[in-house]
């Protein structure tokens, strides 16, 4: 069946090919000999330039990178003085080009977004010389301004980072840009620069800086009093010694983790917005001196013994922060740990702990994960309790009309989804034995995400935990009780192709296609009910393979970002735009599509 779409109701987004998972590629990547290119005598050569310039303003130096299917391995050449670049001796082969320097985003050749895969392919006949091939490289935009002190004087080597807006697992998160310099330290004014940055949205963070690094010990007007007595008494203090009464100790004081303009948490923080190559200043962070304070306590086993043998990080929930990774909080012979500097919000401490003598490298079956707030006093009795790992016995089966996959070629996998980036534990997996069983032991309690990368033809269809489908809803793990998981493999896999011509006919290879699932509950939390931002071929063509069964709607776009896509938001703009359509197991659909008419 064919589609015409108006212009008009063509939703703008950029493109990102549905992929084989990362596991299955690096497989194929260990597993596939070195090949040797035979030489041929086509060649593909052209220009990189300045986006947007007028006249074209060719870039010189600039890295151009030649991948594909007629080299064994990537190529790359700098451009000339001008802008011209010019590879030789290829065999026939379908070919992406990426051109990148300095200051400059990153381009993907035939990408509608700065910095983003996957360009469009070259298609390169035996001795076919393809000319004229134009890069337009973007200049990366700029965020600067100054880390001030609540008194307006700048803040010396204070650390500044700026972060992009995103959405993981359909939260709202902040992750490191994909190009440029992101972390800078600010000048004698107090001044910072980011630049070379991809367009989107970001925030500002801002931490540390001025004359010291650490905690400050301030002296009080207590302390003052006091020496000013010991000289007022003079030699009658000398004649008469006593012991001095100490004062109450100081206050400790630190630099508090600030967003811009100046606030402490990340909730209340302001996103600036930021265009291609765009100059934007005036982006000052305030940063307060706070008080700070410490917290102690005691580590104890699953017997309530003391731990010594734990490695433990800290997380700034208040700032939606990582404090300290894994190793940072270590305890004594005692069980008893201490951690300084922590300014007035909610923590948390994470980690995991073993038996004593038990190697860094070696098991660690525990796990404790313990919130706490901080005020303006120490905390002194917290306790850390570690709980033994939960054990997932599962097993697969194959549920199809061909011959199953080898089990122990297989891995199964689980991923934390923790609320703070780098809190929750590393992803655990295992390998099936020949029968299909497995184990995944020492699993904290939380919630994760179960994967498994499809092989020869088959793809993982079910996963439940008792009567709960767990491959659209995260598994939930409790501690102290064991989980029970059937998955099941088919090759009944659906498939959707089509094409998308323009009014006359002619491929349109600019554009993308997205395919998502109907139902709005599935919107941010079930990623394999959503295809990404698939590519068309250079004919028009698309394919969007390994989608359940179910209800979808698939939008022809251009010029939105990945990320976006888990944003419930952006489905909701592109949903009356998109074509309703429903999938069977097994199904092969067609879909094409006409823009105007």
């Amino acid at each position: 069946m064919t589609m015409p779409i108006g212009l008009a109701a063509v939703v703008s987004a950029l493109v990102v090919c549905a992929s084989i998972p990362a596991e299955a590629r690096q497989a194929a990547a260990r597993d596939t000999p070195l090949r040797s290119t035979p030489a041929g005598s086509a060649s593909v050569s052209g220009v990189v330039v300045l986006e947007g310039a007028s006249p074209a303003r060719p870039i010189r130096r600039a890295i151009v990178t030649l991948t594909g299917t007629g080299i064994a391995t990537s190529r790359q050449i700098a451009t000339d003085d001008d802008g011209r670049f010019a590879f030789a001796g290829l065999g026939p082969g379908r070919f992406s080009l990426t051109a990148e320097k300095p200051a400059y985003v990153k381009t993907y050749y035939g990408s509608t977004r700065p910095g983003r895969p996957p360009g469009t392919a070259i298609a390169v006949a035996d001795s076919q010389q393809v000319r004229d091939v134009v890069i337009p490289l973007v200049k990366g935009a700029s965020l600067s301004g100054r880390m001030l002190e609540e008194s307006g004087a700048p803040v010396v080597a204070g650390q500044v980072s700026v972060e992009l807006v995103t959405f993981v697992n359909g939260q709202r998160k902040l992750v490191r840009p994909y190009a440029g310099t992101y972390q800078v330290v600010t000048d004698d004014r107090g001044m910072f620069r980011a630049y070379g940055l991809p367009p989107g949205e970001y925030m500002v963070r801002a931490v540390g800086g001025g004359a010291f690094s650490g905690t400050l010990r301030l002296t009080t007007s207590a302390e003052i009093d006091t020496a000013m007595r010991e000289i007022a008494a003079g030699a009658a203090t000398a004649a008469r010694p006593q012991t001095p009464v100490p004062p109450a100790p100081a206050p400790q004081l630190a630099r508090a983790t600030s967003f811009h303009p100046g606030v402490a948490e990340m909730a209340s923080a302001q996103t600036v917005t930021i265009g291609a190559g765009e100059d934007r200043g005036g982006i000052d962070v305030v940063s307060r001196m706070v008080r700070v304070a410490r917290a102690s306590g005691m580590a104890l086993s699953p017997s309530g013994q003391p731990v010594q043998n734990m490695s433990v990080g800290i997380a700034n929930l208040s700032a939606g922060s990582l404090f300290g990774s894994m190793g940072i909080v270590r305890a004594d012979a005692n069980g008893r740990f201490s951690v300084a500097g922590l300014a007035s919000g909610r923590w948390l401490l994470f980690g995991r702990g073993a038996e004593p003598n038990t190697p860094s490298d070696g098991q660690f079956p525990w796990w404790s994960s313990t919130e706490f707030v901080i005020g303006e006093q120490d905390v002194t009795d917290l306790v850390l309790s570690f709980t033994e790992g939960t054990t997932i016995n599962g097993r697969v089966t194959f549920k199809g009309t061909g011959t199953p996959p080898d089990p122990t070629r297989l891995r199964v996998s689980i991923a934390s989804l923790p609320a703070v980036p780098e809190t929750g534990p590393f992803p655990i997996s295992a390998t099936p034995a020949a029968d299909g069983t497995f184990v995944l032991r020492a699993v904290p309690a939380g919630k994760y995400r179960i994967a498994m990368a499809p092989a020869a033809g088959w793809v993982l269809q079910t996963a439940a935990s008792g009567a709960t489908e767990v491959l659209d809803n995260p598994l939930e793990v409790v501690a102290g009780q064991d989980v029970s998981l059937s998955l099941t493999m088919t090759d009944r896999v659906t498939e959707i192709t089509g094409t998308l011509l323009d009014q006359l006919g002619r491929p349109a290879p600019e554009y993308s296609v997205v395919v998502f699932s109907a139902d709005r509950s599935h919107w941010g939390t079930a990623p394999r009910r959503i295809s990404g931002l698939v590519k068309l071929a250079t004919d028009g063509s698309y394919r969007v393979p390994g989608l359940p069964p179910g209800n979808y709607v698939l939008c022809v776009v251009t010029d939105v970002d990945a990320s976006q896509l888990s944003d419930p938001s952006m489905l909701e703009q592109l949903m009356p735009a998109g074509v309703k359509l429903t999938l069977t197991e097994g199904e092969k659909k067609r879909q094409d599509f006409k823009i105007g008419r």
